[in-house]
């Protein structure tokens, strides 16, 4: 989907995606404590209408334990406080734990759920933007609508507030090339920008109409089969990196108590618990490659012929480089 590439777990995007809080499968008892404890404080406060507060202790709480709960009642904070994107990254972040931690708790199932229905809610209201960083060095940095994207993320659709807004790319000495845009709710704009030299002067580079493609309520806007395929999408990858990194420490565990690959039969369970993580796995990551693969082509399909033959000829005789697409899809994670 568009915003397909711009979602995995630890992502930097959401404010409450970066924690780095025990899984909550292997919390302790304390830390339970601890996070529940924060949480409710958070609770308390989110019910007093004192948002900015809440959203402290939520975090906090997350930060301590990584429950599916504590990360939603984020997202809902976020949006309370009109930080949509930040608030929609987490959500589908919150999506893909609850999904995970339901296989040994049921009661995540309803997170879930929750948590879809705000992204949906979320979704028609935001855009995405298609970038091109022409000359960038590896110091170069990138903000989008005032937001720091990491280095990874540049190829890929990053989600945007409606309207118009900035992007500016700076070099190492701190020179800067800045550009507006503007993308309409539920459609993707594209951008070319030059990442300016570190001998060059402070100024501003492609901050004429000319230099910038956007999408209003008359462009094309994101076909919606888009979405829900790149949704599927994350949710398997996440699904295949949670449940791989499960398996792996299982079958460590195993190996460290069955010398000469011989196993007491009370360990059964747990080599059986093993192979459901296996398979669990497996499923995630058909799942996610094939989501993602069915958002790309729709994408594609859905969009290719929406250019009008004298938009694109103006496009080309300003010399900008019109790309509205995935280009690719890159996913990265880590065990």
């Amino acid at each position: 989907m568009v915003l397909a590439g711009l979602l995995a777990l630890g992502s930097t995007y959401a404010t409450s995606a970066v924690a780095e809080g025990t899984l909550i499968h292997e919390a302790t008892p304390a830390e339970r404590d601890d996070a529940q404890i924060k949480f409710e404080t958070g609770r308390q406060l989110y019910s007093q209408g004192k948002l900015d507060e809440a959203l402290e202790w939520f975090i906090a709480s997350y930060d301590a334990v990584r429950s599916p709960n504590a990360n939603l009642m984020v997202a809902r904070t976020l949006h309370e406080l009109d930080r949509d994107v930040e608030a929609f990254l987490t959500a589908e972040v919150v999506a893909a734990e609850a999904k995970v931690a339901a296989v040994e708790d049921p009661k995540y199932e309803k997170t879930q759920e929750q948590a879809q229905t705000l992204a949906a809610k979320i979704r028609p209201t935001l855009g995405a933007l298609t970038l091109r960083v022409d000359n960038a060095s590896e110091s170069s940095t990138l903000f989008v609508a005032g937001r720091k994207i990491p280095r990874e993320e540049w190829s890929r659709p990053i989600v945007v507030p409606p309207g118009t807004f900035e992007v500016v790319v700076t070099s190492a000495s701190g020179r800067e090339a800045k550009s507006e845009v503007t993308v309409a709710a539920g459609s993707t704009g594209s951008l070319a920008i030059r990442a300016p030299d570190d001998g060059q002067q402070n100024d501003t580079m492609n901050d004429s109409p000319s230099d910038t493609t956007s999408t209003d309520s008359g462009g094309a806007p994101v076909p919606p089969l888009v979405w829900v395929a790149g949704g599927v999408g994350v949710v398997g990858l996440a699904t295949f990196a949670t449940f791989g990194s499960l398996h792996k420490k299982k079958i460590d565990d195993l190996e460290s108590k069955c010398p000469d690959k011989r196993c007491d039969p009370s360990l059964q369970s747990d080599a059986d618990q093993g192979k459901r993580f296996k398979l669990a796995a497996n499923l995630g990551l058909g799942i996610g490659v094939a989501g993602l693969a069915t958002g790309a082509v729709l994408f594609f399909t859905g969009r290719s012929n929406s250019a009008a033959p004298a938009d694109r000829a103006r496009a080309e005789r300003r010399g900008t480089k019109v790309s509205i697409g995935l280009g690719s899809v890159h996913v990265s994670g880590r065990f």
